[in-house]
């Protein structure tokens, strides 16, 4: 567990934000802008579903700000650990094993106990937030000069995004970031596991599975960027607010960067997780978490984020708890009397509503009673 000392209360708010829409929070939105059936509330709705390929919608940006704010974190945990006497053998191990559990959690999170290993989805999200997380977190660990982190940063980076070009150009892809055959994690990712369903385009329009083992690497960027982001917190030479005008002027940095690779002609792709999808997320989620940091930490407006640090504080906990129980029939038990009150359409609006409120109240249970399950 983390020194309390070190907390930083506007990530662990921030990472609550981030929690309720993946557990629920987006869900009843894209209920409620279809209930609306107006031009806004449509609009909503499709704001809450991730972009087909090409595009960045709202919810896009949730999975790498979870992957960001993991790295973000990293510092004040490390900085604990060795304050604690830990050795960097014994950190390197406590990464590992985190990796290793995350990617355990993700197997049982897709269906590992169906049996079904031909269909399995060995590539989870809580793998790659592990992923990259653990190679993020052992480069900060090993590497004692901020220099050489930033030059491993910028080499993965770097080599990333020269692999996802030349590997479709090699294959006679005259468009290196356009869907099914171009794309990088679909030819690397079909090498790896032939025949498998990864990077296919299924006929109803949706993309299916394009976040395959070769984009799982553009994650450890990403979590790059939301360290740096946590070693801009935790530096003694900054006062407070001039830490949220860094993180602000970092996040425009990103975004100004993202304008450039779209304008080089790489869209922004979140299926194939591609550099401007990188750039772009990286700067968004560095913005939410000066604008959290500056309305939290510096000007200490705390009470409004409550709701969002009982989450925050059983991230994994949420994540893992919303999959296993059927929160949405827990639900109806309890709001099936409100939605008969309510228009049809508004239904499933009702229900998803309640599925949120167990989450949370059944985090709030284990805040109020101080118990944090940490990975």
């Amino acid at each position: 567990m983390e020194d309390k000392r070190q907390r930083i209360l506007s990530i662990d708010a921030l990472r609550g934000f981030d929690m309720l829409w993946i557990v629920g929070l987006g869900t009843f939105l894209g209920h409620v802008g279809l209930a609306l059936g107006t031009p806004f509330g449509n609009a909503l709705a499709g704001q809450m579903e991730h972009a087909f390929w090409e595009g960045l919608n709202f919810f896009d940006v949730i999975f790498p700000l979870f992957v960001f704010l993991a790295g973000a974190s990293w510092p004040f945990s490390l900085d604990s650990q060795r304050r604690k006497g830990a050795t960097d053998g014994h950190i390197a191990l406590r990464i590992l094993k985190r990796f290793l559990i995350l990617f355990a959690l993700g197997l049982v999170y897709g269906n590992f106990f169906k049996f079904d290993f031909a269909h399995l989805r060995f590539n989870s999200v809580l793998g790659r937030v592990g992923f990259g997380w653990a190679v993020a977190a052992a480069t900060l660990l090993f590497c004692r000069r901020l220099r050489s982190v930033v030059f491993w940063a910028v080499g993965i980076f770097a080599a990333y995004t020269f692999i996802s070009w030349l590997v479709p150009v090699l294959s006679g892809s005259a468009n290196p970031w356009a869907p099914r055959q171009a794309a990088a994690p679909y030819l690397i990712d079909q090498w790896i596991t032939p025949g498998r369903t990864v990077g296919k385009v299924l006929a109803n329009g949706k993309a299916n599975g394009f976040e395959g083992f070769f984009s799982a690497v553009g994650c450890i960027p990403t979590a790059f960027l939301g360290m740096f982001c946590g070693m801009m917190l935790k530096s003694p030479a900054w006062a407070s607010a001039k830490k949220s005008a860094m993180l602000a002027a970092f996040a425009a940095a990103l975004l100004a960067a993202g304008g450039v690779s779209l304008l080089l002609g790489c869209p922004c792709v979140k299926p194939s997780w591609n550099p401007t999808y990188i750039l772009v997320s990286g700067g968004i989620s560095a913005a939410a978490l000066a604008l959290f940091h500056w309305v939290i930490d510096v000007k200490g407006f705390t009470k409004w984020c409550f709701p969002f640090q009982v989450i925050g504080m059983n991230s994994i906990t949420v994540y893992m708890f919303h999959r296993l129980f059927d929160l949405r029939y827990t639900s109806k038990r309890f709001m099936w009397g409100l939605s008969d009150m309510v228009p049809p359409q508004w239904h499933d609006a009702v229900i998803s509503l309640g599925a949120v409120t167990v989450a949370w109240l059944a985090m709030y249970w284990l805040y109020r009673r101080k118990i944090f399950i940490k990975v």
